[in-house]
């Protein structure tokens, strides 16, 4: 299979409590995402407390899932994580944000490598 450039962005507009999640990852059957980093971030910096994103890869958000999280939600973090990991159809990669600001947009940018079938 061919090894092509992973390069993919979402975003999301958090809730009124500041909670928002994205859930991305590989399009069609045969398709295997390596992440090799996850980046992550807000528009706006929470100005008390603090705003976290945590990285799933799996069926859903689940604790058995669960990769890694960041205090940093806000202003910024990336995660290497996933590196080493093969991602296929039906997993997907899931960020959970809490604690932003309310109805602020949050983003993943995802890059790494790709093969398709």
């Amino acid at each position: 299979m061919p090894s092509l450039l992973l390069r993919e962005s979402q975003q999301v507009v958090l809730n009124g409590a500041g909670n928002g999640q994205i859930q991305i990852g590989p399009q069609s059957s045969g398709e295997v995402w390596y992440a090799q980093s996850v980046s992550v971030k807000t528009t706006q910096a929470v100005s008390t407390g603090t705003c976290q994103c945590n990285v799933y890869v799996g069926n859903g958000p689940t604790e058995s899932n669960f990769r890694a999280g960041t205090f940093s939600g806000d202003t910024g973090d990336t995660t290497d994580v996933l590196a080493h990991e093969a991602i296929r159809l039906p997993n997907r990669i899931y960020l959970v944000w809490t604690s932003g600001v309310a109805n602020d947009t949050a983003t993943v940018i995802i890059t790494g490598t790709k093969e398709i079938p």
